[in-house]
């Protein structure tokens, strides 16, 4: 990780995107986003999925909606889980302050802007109605719960009015796994936007 123009820039390879892993969440079972019998199995799916891409050495950026448990769970669930994470706050955050202030973290912030490649990434919980259009500009979020085949949400379908720059980094949308820098970047330069 280097500082260019202000902004620290990370390695693809070793820099990893996700959100709303909901950690001791029932309601993500119950209301059938995941086909799990329970909380527990869900956990250690996630964390099998995180720790089979994720180094030791590697960064991870959470985008929010991290768990809904006390802290003492909050700091066993981080510390099984590889990497340096870097906690961005979602909505339930701010209900759970257990998760919040969890000193376990590598950071904690609201939001947060970075490097990757020729990128500049503005990472935030909720995808941002208002983003701008300019060249190498781009907003990972997440919050909606994609997933491929399922009724779409009120806040789903608000996604139509997304612009091609910003992209869903969320568990559900992408098999529970958390999504590489390198992927971030074959999407966006595939789709040549600047």
């Amino acid at each position: 990780m280097t500082v260019l123009m202000g902004l620290k820039k990370y390695d693809p390879e070793k820099t990893w995107f996700t959100s709303d892993t909901h950690f001791y969440h029932e309601w993500v079972i119950r209301c059938g986003l995941r086909d799990f019998p329970d909380v527990e199995t869900m956990n250690e799916t996630i964390i099998r999925n995180w720790n089979r891409v994720v180094g030791p050495d590697h960064t991870v950026f959470h985008l929010g909606d991290f768990a809904f448990t006390t802290d003492k769970y909050v700091t066993q669930i981080i510390r099984r889980l590889n990497g340096n994470i870097r906690l961005i706050y979602g909505n339930h955050e701010i209900e759970h302050f257990s998760v919040m202030f969890n000193k376990h973290f590598s950071s904690r912030r609201f939001q947060e802007c970075i490097r990757l490649g020729r990128y500049k990434v503005f990472l935030n919980h909720l995808p941002l109605l208002c983003f701008p259009l300019k060249p190498h500009y781009i907003q990972l979020y997440g919050h909606v719960h994609s997933k491929p085949g399922r009724e779409l949400t009120e806040d789903q379908k608000k996604l139509v009015h997304l612009l091609p720059t910003q992209y869903e980094v969320g568990m559900d949308l992408h098999d529970l796994t958390p999504v590489s820098g390198v992927r971030i970047l074959e999407h966006f330069d595939r789709m040549d936007i600047g």
